[in-house]
């Protein structure tokens, strides 16, 4: 893969994978998340194939993406104008199996034609809905860190880079990093992961600490039953989750970061490494990361599943290789962290909020919700 040795390689080198993907006039995404159970891997390879034989694949672009939410009408099968980089901009086709690949290829990218049958129906008046921003589950949506799920391959670099990923670095790090986490808390953000503590302190409390060396931890144990926030994220788009802990260890002096990840996300798993590895080798994580004299590594954890582990100081005695329990506090992490370091621990969608944040600045980002 090519080496970024600065901010102006990254951006050439993402000219040209947008002029690669302007290429196409049509993308079509399978959901590789939670329908991989129901045979969506099944679905993607013979739509490649069918697409290929046909030979529209220089203008028909297939491709994998993570789960996008509406997991009762799995398999999902979204078709892009390749122009449009929103997932709202799709067409819908839900339950798809692979005896219709077909008559969606014959119908709609040949003829141009819906598939009533694979279309979402208003349960009111039964018409058909096409479009993703139509559907009654989206329509009220404002997606923001799931506005890539459904369109980019979680597990290629390219994809990120296209709707802009790691751009966010680049303007992070031709900043102070007290002008990082200033902007965060102007953004009012709150951690994702309950406790709602805001997060632009958190890094202030943290950054203040004395210490040579600070660490910076993702905790994606997520054990609440039936909560998989935290999993559509790392499985749909792990990079933006990587991109918020880079600018979050450059903002606090943090070089070295951790994600604790229960075991039971093995795709999860999977796909962060993939993201890791491919980040490792073109410099967006290292040493002097484009240039800028930062370095930052990565390592991913793997937890038990115990559910005390979602409580940080017992996710930090579990990195440290002890039995994960709490212990009273102060001190705090911030203070007294991992290795008795001062660290840091936010939520994946935490993280993958800080993009956002400094890509629109943080008087932007507080305009979404409510005031507090």
């Amino acid at each position: 893969m090519k080496k970024f040795f600065n901010s102006e390689d990254l951006e050439n080198y993402r000219k040209e994978v947008r002029e690669k993907a302007s290429r196409f006039s049509t993308l079509i995404t399978v959901c590789q998340g939670g329908c991989k159970a129901f045979g969506s891997e099944e679905i993607l390879e013979r739509l490649s194939s069918e697409v290929r034989e046909r030979r529209l694949n220089k203008k028909v672009l297939v491709k994998m993406a993570g789960c996008h939410g509406f997991c009762e009408r799995g398999p999902l099968v979204l078709i892009f104008p390749s122009e449009a980089h929103s997932f709202c901009k799709g067409i819908f086709y839900g339950r798809v199996t692979v005896k219709d690949v077909l008559e969606i290829v014959e119908e709609t990218i040949v003829k141009n034609r819906l598939v009533d049958r694979l279309l979402v129906h208003s349960p009111k008046d039964k018409e058909k809905i096409p479009l993703i921003d139509q559907i009654p589950f989206y329509k009220r949506q404002m997606r923001l860190v799931l506005k890539h799920n459904g369109r980019i391959n979680p597990e290629s670099l390219d994809d990120y880079l296209e709707v802009g990923g790691y751009y966010a670095i680049a303007k992070a790090l031709n900043r102070k990093p007290g002008d990082i986490i200033n902007e965060v808390k102007i953004s009012g953000l709150r951690g994702r992961g309950g406790a709602g503590f805001p997060t632009g302190l958190k890094w202030e409390l943290t950054a203040r600490a004395i210490g040579d060396t600070k660490y910076i931890i993702c905790n994606a144990d997520e054990g609440d039953p039936g909560a998989f926030m935290d999993r559509s994220v790392l499985e749909g788009n792990p990079h933006s989750v990587l991109e918020g802990m880079i600018i979050g260890g450059y903002a606090i002096g943090a070089n070295e970061g951790y994600i604790y990840v229960r075991a039971e996300y093995p795709l999860a798993i999977e796909r962060l490494r993939i993201a890791v590895e491919k980040c490792e080798a073109t410099g967006i994580l290292g040493e002097n990361i484009l240039g800028s004299g930062f370095s930052f590594s990565v390592k991913i954890k793997e937890g038990a599943g115990a559910f005390v582990c979602g409580e940080e100081t017992a996710l930090i005695a579990s990195i440290e290789g002890k039995r994960g329990m709490p212990r009273p506090r102060p001190p705090f992490p911030a203070q007294s962290g991992l290795w008795g370091k001062p660290t840091c621990i936010n939520n994946v969608e935490t993280f993958a909020n800080i993009p956002l944040i400094i890509l629109d600045g943080g008087g932007e980002y507080s305009k979404v919700g409510a005031e507090k």
